[in-house]
């Protein structure tokens, strides 16, 4: 699904603040994997998540999608794949708009932009079942400004628009990072029932190690632009959360 060949990323290169936030990553990511990364701040996950999104360009190295090299795709001729949750709930929303016509948006982007937006009772009926299952009493609000909704609310609103078009890589960029942990909560098991209905790629990034423990089938640990642990599911099924812990004291 993804494959990442000797891929480095510097900034401000030959300069005295040169940083390596990359350095020589070789990865494989197969098709269905829900692959957890951690790491310290400034280890590279981050970083890493923007090469692959293509809102970074490697300075070395190839970056493969299904075959397709795509090392220098721009981001927005990679979400033909793609799909991203960012940290930040007010980034995936457009605030002025409706929570439906919001939903009817992400259920054209990938499409041509010359397409009229329409919103039918059929489109309204999908949009509300899918809404109902956040259990959050927003499905009979449709009509409502995005922007006037909790952080919360809209982060959980953003997770359901990012597989509204087709997509194969799910990019959760610590989607759950400024949430309180009721909503965090609901948001991650959200994210792993869609990402087992629909059967997609995954990539999860995140500072709690709790989480980390908790999701994905594959867990792998930054460590100044490196790949120091890389833990197939039996082997992450067998260390706890306090030995991940470990690794950072």
């Amino acid at each position: 699904m993804i494959e990442i060949k000797n891929v480095s990323k510097l900034f401000n290169p030959g300069q005295l603040n040169e940083v390596k936030a990359l350095q020589d990553i070789n990865l494989t990511i197969m098709p269905k994997e829900f692959v957890v990364v951690i790491g310290a701040n400034g280890s590279g996950k981050s970083t890493l998540m923007n090469i692959i999104s293509g809102a970074e360009q490697p300075s070395s190295g190839t970056i493969f999608i299904n075959e397709d090299d795509v090392s220098n795709l721009p981001e927005y001729k990679r979400s033909k794949w793609i799909s991203r949750v960012f940290q930040n709930p007010l980034s995936g929303t457009a605030p002025n708009l409706s929570i439906i016509e919001n939903f009817r948006l992400a259920s054209l982007r990938t499409q041509s932009k010359l397409l009229s937006v329409g919103i039918n009772d059929s489109f309204k009926k999908t949009v509300q079942d899918k809404i109902a299952s956040l259990n959050m009493g927003l499905e009979n609000k449709i009509n409502q400004n995005m922007g006037t909704l909790s952080g919360g609310q809209r982060q959980a609103l953003t997770l359901l628009m990012s597989v509204m078009d087709n997509t194969e890589v799910l990019l959760l960029d610590e989607p759950t990072a400024a949430l309180d942990p009721k909503i965090a909560s609901t948001i991650l098991q959200t994210a792993e029932k869609m990402i087992h209905q629909l059967n997609l790629t995954a990539i999860f990034i995140t500072h709690n190690l709790k989480d980390a423990h908790q999701y994905g089938n594959r867990l792998i640990r930054l460590q100044e632009g490196k790949i120091v642990n890389d833990l197939n599911a039996e082997e992450k099924g067998r260390i706890s959360a306090s030995d991940m812990l470990e690794w950072f004291m």
